[in-house]
């Protein structure tokens, strides 16, 4: 029995709560089935007092109706006592260290391919991690124009990394020069089309600013836009990348290394977003009286996903990075010369 259709959100919203449910929570407070003037929609099932609502609104975490969710942190006006998503923040603190940390190393590698283009796929990830610790870790107050605008980014970045991901993968044939004006235009112009049109659907499933992205029926979230940016097209991307690394791996390097790399590094993104993101996280939540879900171990095996997609791209360009020591080698291979020519002098002079 399949639990939800293509487009519809509703299932997700209610038992794994994600991100993207921040922007149906605003439409629906502000957009009802049944017209503006019955706003909030009852399917919210929040109080119709004034004061009742606002309270309700600045407790409520992630979710639309959830099984569990984390509430709102206390120390920001939300429940008394709750820490956030406290686990996620920090972890999302770690995964933006990481990406800082793998964007100064990329960035060594001079002759590596693709070394521009990968830096700014370390670059976005780690604006990803920022975004994720501010939509995800019950610090904003749920139905805001502040969360809506702060998760439509997101999405769009994560739209705009896998795309990326697509266009590191290609370069890796070389069949266009990486870090060319070319290549640099191209991707400038993904991250303009991602920044603005793509971000424009998010903002209006939220905000309603035309009705032709708003769920119809309501109750049941339905958004096929979103939800072909948020699953479709990064399943695709990854697909496409790992052909392409594959194809190069067997034709071009006829190693197998960089394949096995790429098959860890798949597990550890699909253990991290399918199983703890989607299929765990409620399990947790509950099992731990909603105190911590399963973001936070969905971020830690997505940053491991990370760094080893860091080191397949190091094996896949290993002879041209190996270049980026060639100042030091060279300096040793004039030293051994020099200690080479001066005991052949002082031979001849014996």
């Amino acid at each position: 029995m399949v639990a939800f259709s293509y487009g519809e959100w509703d299932y997700i919203c209610r038992n794994s709560p994600q991100p993207i449910c921040n922007l149906f929570f605003r439409q629906l407070l502000i957009n009802p089935e049944r017209g503006q003037s019955f706003a909030p929609d009852r399917s919210l099932r929040l109080p119709t007092s004034s004061d009742q609502l606002n309270e309700a609104l600045s407790d409520s975490g992630i979710g639309i109706n959830p099984r569990c969710t984390i509430p709102r942190m206390g120390s920001v006006g939300g429940q008394d006592g709750s820490l956030g998503n406290i686990a996620n923040i920090i972890t999302c603190c770690i995964s933006f260290l990481v990406s800082i940390y793998l964007l100064i190393r990329a960035s060594r590698r001079r002759a590596a391919v693709g070394r521009v283009e990968v830096m700014i796929f370390f670059m976005v990830y780690g604006l990803i991690s920022i975004f994720q610790l501010l939509d995800t870790g019950s610090i904003l107050k749920q139905g805001t124009r502040s969360i809506v605008w702060l998760t439509s980014i997101h999405h769009s970045l994560i739209v705009d990394l896998f795309g990326l991901l697509v266009w590191i993968g290609f370069l890796q044939f070389q069949l266009l020069e990486d870090g060319s004006s070319l290549s640099l235009t191209i991707v400038t112009i993904w991250n303009l089309i991602c920044l603005v049109p793509f971000d424009y659907i998010f903002l209006d499933t939220a905000f309603g600013i035309t009705t032709y992205f708003l769920s119809k029926p309501a109750s049941h979230l339905y958004s096929p836009w979103t939800f072909s940016m948020v699953f479709l097209f990064p399943i695709i991307s990854v697909f496409l990348y790992s052909i392409f690394t594959i194809t190069v791996s067997i034709k071009t390097l006829r190693e197998f290394k960089p394949i096995l790399i790429l098959l860890l590094s798949l597990t550890s993104l699909l253990i991290g977003t399918v199983l703890f993101r989607y299929i765990l996280t409620v399990r947790i939540c509950e099992s731990s009286r909603a105190k911590v879900d399963g973001s936070f171990l969905g971020s830690l095996f997505e940053t491991f996903s990370l760094m080893l997609f860091y080191l397949l791209w190091i094996n896949l360009t290993e002879e041209d990075w190996e270049d980026d020591d060639e100042d030091e080698l060279e300096e040793e291979d004039f030293r051994r010369e020099d200690q080479q020519l001066y005991r052949n002098q002082s031979d001849n002079f014996k």
